[in-house]
């Protein structure tokens, strides 16, 4: 019987091979699992699977296809058929999207062949591009923190910090939350769950360790965008706060700030800009990727179109981008005059400073997160150095930075920027 079913996957191999090169792989990782377990197999030309391997431009797309038993079939037919050199690096292409046992699997095994560097790549890809990676990136995140070899081993990995990897979860996260508002996907509710038990893992502790060596302007950026996260629940916002403030209560000290907190001021001209990129998005990129997952999808064969993958993702990442800059356009307002004209810092001020410690004056303005052009000294209003200089008189002295590099000014002069 195991003959039989071994002979059988190798002579589908070959009419497969045009259509769908991943199945040719399968059936070949087939028929060798046939072989040990002591089948009666036909001899396979040995230098097949690399040529099928060559054919297969985007691993990535294993995982969907194959699901998890044949891609443990597949993934170990390929570290048995290539040079180390070669399955590793296959095996860290496909890494990204996988689930959360086979990536468990595939990292143990990469760590014990010595492929760390191949290891923090794939890692590296999936905080990069989170909502591409959920599962991984999950798993990830409970590892990074468990007691196990693994766990030990990522935990050591400098390109692997906490705080990367939070932020990447938070990316997650909100991009997850906005796009439940559009589509009603089990996929993505899954998604979310998973994401709020990770960021209350070990009641928090791993957060609370990191957020306790966080500098002030980490910790404000941080508060910021737990604030304004579209996919955390009221509880865990609540809790991630109240870590944050625990850690940093100078970034939640109560100061009297002439502009309301839940609004984006801008300029005219800075709300132009944004309401031409939102435009650009639902009129020309979203058209645009809809083409381009039909003309894909008119190829047929669905399960290894790397093309109708990448525009599946690109339409997420688009239809993110569009709700959240809709979400931000719903809530802009027109910088004001009287704002304008204040007597201390405030949003649509300039101001001059000396530098403490050079004597050199130095001039910044702020304005409306759309208006930055920090090259030219215009700061967002929400910019961490900008937030340091709010509410300060002429004759104030502001400090901002890390120790090692804390900056201390005087202010000079304040004035309007418009």
């Amino acid at each position: 019987m195991v003959g039989e079913l071994g002979n059988a996957a190798a002579r589908l191999a070959g009419p497969l091979l045009e259509k769908d090169a991943a199945l040719t792989l399968a059936c070949l990782a087939l028929h060798a699992e046939a072989a040990d377990l002591g089948g009666d197999v036909v001899e396979v030309n040995p230098r097949a699977a690399a040529q099928v391997i060559q054919r297969i431009h985007e691993p990535a797309v294993l995982p969907s296809h194959l699901g998890d038993r044949l891609l443990q079939l597949v993934l170990a037919f390929v570290r048995k058929t290539l040079p180390a050199d070669q399955w590793t690096v296959f095996w860290g292409r496909v890494l990204p999207r996988t689930g959360r046992m086979t990536a468990d699997m595939m990292a143990r095994e990469l760590l014990a062949a010595g492929q760390e560097p191949v290891l923090v790549a794939a890692l590296e890809d999936v905080m990069s591009h989170p909502t591409a990676s959920p599962e991984v990136l999950g798993w990830l995140w409970r590892t990074r923190f468990a007691e196990t070899k693994t766990g030990q081993a990522l935990a050591a990995m400098k390109d692997l910090g906490v705080g990367r990897l939070m932020n990447a979860l938070l990316d997650l996260m909100d991009a997850t939350g906005r796009m439940t508002a559009l589509s009603d996907d089990k996929r993505l509710r899954r998604v979310l769950e998973q994401g709020q038990e990770g960021l209350e893992l070990h009641d928090g502790e791993p957060i609370r360790i990191y957020l306790s060596a966080t500098g002030p302007d980490e910790a404000r950026v941080l508060k910021e965008r737990i604030e304004r996260n579209g996919g955390i629940r009221a509880s865990t916002r609540t809790s991630l706060l109240n870590w944050l403030r625990t850690a940093h209560p100078e970034v939640f000290a109560e100061m009297s700030r002439p502009w309301e907190e839940d609004v984006y001021y801008t300029t005219m001209s800075g709300l132009q800009h944004r309401q031409a990129a939102l435009d650009e998005l639902v009129q020309v990129d979203l058209p645009a990727v809809a083409r381009q997952i039909g003309e894909a999808a008119s190829h047929g064969d669905l399960s290894e179109n790397a093309e109708y993958t990448a525009a599946l993702e690109k339409r997420d990442q688009i239809t993110s981008r569009a709700t959240r800059l809709e979400n931000e356009l719903a809530r802009a307002k027109i910088i004001t005059d009287e704002m304008v004209r204040s007597a201390f810092v405030n949003v649509g001020t300039r101001v001059r400073v000396r530098d403490l410690l050079t004597g050199a004056e130095e001039t910044y303005s702020f304005l409306g997160v759309w208006d930055s052009l920090p090259e030219s000294g215009i700061l967002s209003y929400r910019a961490p150095l900008a937030m340091a200089f709010m509410g300060a008189r002429p004759g104030d002295q502001v400090e901002y930075g890390e120790e090692s590099e804390r900056r201390h000014w005087e202010v000079l002069e304040v004035g309007p920027a418009l």
